[in-house]
């Protein structure tokens, strides 16, 4: 099978702002995709004031990321799990870092929703999306009365949220005081259809092969945030990939241990994850299009 180069992009510490890219150009039968890793900021998340400076310093880290990427030719931009609300979220700071949310897709963009409960750093994001017209995948968590759900978003290059996924398969040492969902969820776009997967729902095959035979997906997209475990991010995404012989997107907030990094997995291939110590960055790569959208 003809594989894509990968692109392979890094940033230098905050002090120096340096940017190193071994770049390659989109081509007319592909689609560019990238995965973003790196370790969010923490801070003192038990005030509203202290979550929002936090989702704040977040989604400027993340920003300049996704701008990046996007100037190289980047269509779809996947963030990881909890990158933006730092890590796990603390009992009593969920009320500080959740956010409403309307039905997907939204009519117009999400800046413009009315509701008073959304966090304002997923309208930064809906901004950003239009702005580098590109499609960007978020994690956060949502509210729904006193119940809270950790939730993968896709903002479309209009600002629309286009589609909003809760977390099949909780993480029991960390996720049990949150709810989850219990439908597979998809994404269309000009270059195909993207399966939504977050975090420990790749370790099992029901919710991936569940959603690839309900939604006919031609890729998937996976939020993480791995710890160092025998059964590694890396792992898992292969085995996804492989079993269902589709491209994984797969984005990490940690990067450090076994499972450490991101990357894009395709099927029956030497995967492309990387592990850059604590810097934050990216893993590009153009992925082939499905069939029956390459030219004749």
């Amino acid at each position: 099978m003809a594989r894509a180069a990968v692109l392979l992009l890094c940033a230098a510490c905050a002090r120096d702002g340096m940017l190193r890219i071994k770049e390659e150009l989109p081509r007319a039968d592909t689609v560019q995709v990238a995965a973003l890793y790196l370790l969010a900021e923490r801070g003192d998340r038990g005030t509203q004031e202290g979550a929002d400076a936090v989702t704040a310093a977040n989604f400027a880290r993340l920003a300049r990321l996704v701008r990046f990427v996007a100037r190289r030719g980047a269509r779809v931009i996947v963030t990881p799990e909890y990158g933006v609300i730092g890590g796990k979220v603390p009992r009593d700071s969920k009320r500080f870092l959740s956010t409403s949310l309307p039905a997907a897709p939204t009519p117009g963009p999400f800046w413009e929703e009315r509701d008073p409960g959304i966090a304002p750093v997923l309208r930064d994001f809906a901004r950003l999306g239009d702005e580098v017209d590109a499609y960007l995948v978020v994690h956060y968590l949502e509210r729904v009365d006193d119940l809270y759900y950790p939730v993968s978003l896709a903002f479309d290059p209009g600002g629309r949220l286009l589609a909003a996924y809760r977390k099949r398969v909780l993480w029991p040492l960390t996720e049990s005081d949150k709810a989850s969902g219990s439908e597979p969820v998809s994404f269309d776009t000009p270059w195909g259809r993207f399966g939504m997967l977050v975090c420990s729902d790749a370790i099992g095959p029901v919710t991936w092969l569940d959603l690839k035979r309900k939604h006919d997906v031609d890729y998937f997209v996976c939020q993480s945030r791995w710890f160092p475990a025998p059964l590694t991010g890396r792992l898992a995404m292969s085995i996804v990939a492989n079993a269902t012989r589709r491209p994984v997107v797969w984005a990490n907030e940690r990067q450090f241990g076994l499972a450490g990094g991101a990357g894009i997995v395709r099927p029956w291939a030497r995967d492309s994850v990387i592990r850059l110590g604590g810097r934050p960055g990216a893993v590009v790569a153009n992925l082939r299009l499905p069939a029956r959208l390459r030219a004749p």
